[in-house]
């Protein structure tokens, strides 16, 4: 037992002389002071992340609407129906349209029936009658050849007067004129119709049958139908009103293919891939999406790009306009130090200082150390500068020490060190 209590004596003695000695400084006695430090050791990258919220969207809205004018005769859909692709939503009046088409139908037929007598060519009978009448002429020309030679002697031995004579070369002449015009009648007529005339005609009936086609596409621009499948998400006119070319009749949102859209910083797009997956909220769930489309500009308000998602068809029972957020984390490849935000203080010309202990004749002495903020990351940044693997960089409470200044190092005192 008393050897118990000198030893206990001893330690007592001994503990009083080791706190005594850790609480001294080795410059003039004074107490140094106690400062809590953290490691640096180098890392080759860092991560930049970012929550960004966009709006959900259908893949495709149409404001739908007549390509031509017209007083709108039948709405078949209200708000809120589905419709399916080619379904017909609205019908115009095309009682003109219908009387137009007739009206070009008979011109076609009278243009057909000219074309195809021309095709046949004349009959034969007409032939046989243009024949008679040249041979009935040329009989007739012979008449007054004879007539006029004979009153031509006459006149010679003045037997009658020159009226007579005059009287008789004009009928030779006249009756030679119609000869000659049936003789070219019955050319015509046994050649048949010429090409030039056989192509005009045939160019007026292509034009009718134009002008047809024109107005059976009028018809089938008379009814609207759906784009695709859809709701019916507005209505903007009703029956009996007048619809301008392209006025919008309805808006019809495609089901079953919706898009996020969301807005995210130029400097993160590298950290997203077309095709690949991503995690996006929409009120309060979560769901898989992919990356279908970056578009190659930025928004000149919000100065971001945007990223279109292409979501699952059993979205969560998302729904057009609801907003969507989106996670991005990009792996920045660069050299430097993690250090708590604490250890840092400004500096001069945009850098930062941090102080590093120095081992020096058995004490930790303050030293400087310039750095550049790379990247902030909650509590902590990530630096470059004048920093060393191992370097004990003190943690906080910088405002308390001094370059040159003898401190007391007590290790990782952080919570969880």
């Amino acid at each position: 037992m008393v050897l118990g209590a000198i030893l206990l004596a001893v330690g007592l003695g001994f503990r009083g002389t080791s706190q005594k000695a850790e609480g001294a400084s080795t410059a003039g006695g004074k107490t140094s002071l106690p400062v809590s430090t953290v490691t640096v050791v180098p890392a080759n990258h860092y991560m930049v992340s970012g929550h960004f919220s966009g709006k959900v969207a259908a893949r495709r809205t149409s404001e739908a609407g007549f390509e031509r004018g017209g007083k709108i005769e039948i709405i078949e859909v209200d708000e809120g129906d589905r419709v399916s692709a080619g379904q017909v939503l609205a019908r115009l009046d095309v009682r003109r349209l219908q009387a137009s088409r007739k009206e070009v139908e008979a011109r076609r037929t009278q243009a057909v029936a000219q074309l195809d007598e021309m095709l046949a060519g004349p009959r034969q009978e007409t032939i046989r009658v243009a024949r008679a009448n040249v041979e009935d002429l040329k009989e007739q020309l012979a008449l007054v050849e004879l007539k006029r030679d004979r009153a031509q002697r006459l006149l010679k031995e003045q037997a009658v007067p020159q009226d007579t004579f005059d009287e008789a070369s004009s009928g030779e002449k006249q009756i030679q004129a119609r000869l000659d015009a049936a003789d070219q009648q019955l050319d015509e007529l046994v050649s048949g119709t010429r090409d030039e005339q056989l192509r005009a005609q045939k160019g007026a009936v292509d034009q009718l049958d134009a002008a047809l086609a024109l107005i059976d596409v009028d018809l089938e621009d008379s009814l609207l139908k759906a784009p695709f499948d859809g709701t019916v998400a507005a209505r903007e006119m009703d029956e009996g009103m007048i619809s301008a070319p392209g006025q919008s009749l309805f808006r019809i949102v495609e089901t079953g293919s919706l898009e996020a859209r969301v807005g995210v910083p130029a400097d993160l797009i590298g950290g997203l891939e077309l095709g690949a997956e991503r995690a996006v909220e929409i009120e309060g769930a979560r769901v898989r999406a992919t990356v279908k489309a970056i578009v190659p500009e930025v928004d000149p308000v919000t100065q971001t790009i945007m990223v279109v998602l292409a979501l699952p068809v059993d979205a969560a029972g998302a729904l057009p306009g609801q907003v969507a957020q989106m996670a991005v984390e990009i792996r920045r490849e660069e050299t430097g130090y993690w250090l708590p935000t604490t250890a840092l203080t400004r500096g001069e010309r945009g850098l930062w200082t941090c102080y590093a202990l120095m081992a020096e004749g058995g004490a930790d002495r303050v030293a400087a150390r310039q750095i550049e903020l790379i990247h902030t990351e909650n509590d902590r940044v990530f630096v470059r500068g004048t920093l060393e693997d191992g370097d004990r960089i003190i943690r906080e409470g910088t405002h308390r020490v001094a370059v040159g200044q003898i401190v007391r190092d007590l290790g990782d005192t952080a919570p969880g060190a």
